[in-house]
């Protein structure tokens, strides 16, 4: 359960890096 949990959350934060790079977010 643990493990699944861990790799979910990798998961969605490269999935959030890669849509960063994908549209180029610059909001700082």
């Amino acid at each position: 359960a643990i493990y699944f949990f861990v790799l979910l959350i990798f998961f969605y934060a490269w999935r959030m890096n890669a849509l960063d790079k994908k549209f180029g977010v610059e909001e700082e």
